[in-house]
């Protein structure tokens, strides 16, 4: 799927993907202007049934060593997407005590997407968060938060990395 949607500065524009089969996907959008871009992901869409919604917002390229916080309950999931070449996105548990579990890489090839499971635990610790680190072309990704026979869902997107010393504000002025 493909196209061009052309947006007036300053409006909101809807684009439908009525027809698209359930499934994990990343949905990339480009411009010669700045723009901000979400999707809105459905979860018990059955007429009866309960249903929720949230929104996906757009993330920035995934780098290295991303800290992301996981919450102790419910199902948690890493959404991973690389439009175009082959990147590698790797993960590593950080328990409640502190301490970094066994790193996983996930080699992707351009216009796929990645639903990983992640578990509540780490050896006998609960996991708090995870480093998350990036190579090779751009990839991107999210946290999926839901429970279990319930249609909860909660999209967050996975925040830059600490910069650390590499990026110092600086104002110049009067």
């Amino acid at each position: 799927m493909g196209g061009v949607v052309t947006v007036k500065g300053g409006t909101v524009s809807t684009l439908k993907l009525d027809g698209v089969p359930s499934g994990s996907y990343t949905v990339t959008a480009s411009s010669d202007v700045s723009f901000v871009a979400s999707t809105r992901i459905t979860r018990g869409a059955k007429a009866d049934s309960s249903t929720d919604f949230a929104w996906s917002p757009s993330s920035a390229r995934l780098g290295s060593q991303h800290l992301v916080a996981v919450p102790r309950d419910g199902q948690r999931y890493f959404s991973f997407g690389v439009p175009e070449g082959r990147a590698t996105v790797s993960y590593a548990p950080v328990t409640a005590d502190g301490k970094v579990g066994k790193v996983v890489d996930v080699d992707m090839s351009g216009g796929t997407a990645s639903l990983i499971e992640l578990p509540a635990k780490s050896g006998e610790s609960p996991v708090a968060g995870y480093v998350v680190s990036a190579s090779g072309d751009p990839a991107y990704g999210a946290l999926l938060l839901g429970r279990q026979d319930r249609p909860d869902v909660s999209v967050l997107a996975i925040q830059d990395a600490a910069a650390g010393l590499e990026k110092v504000p600086v104002t110049v002025g009067y």
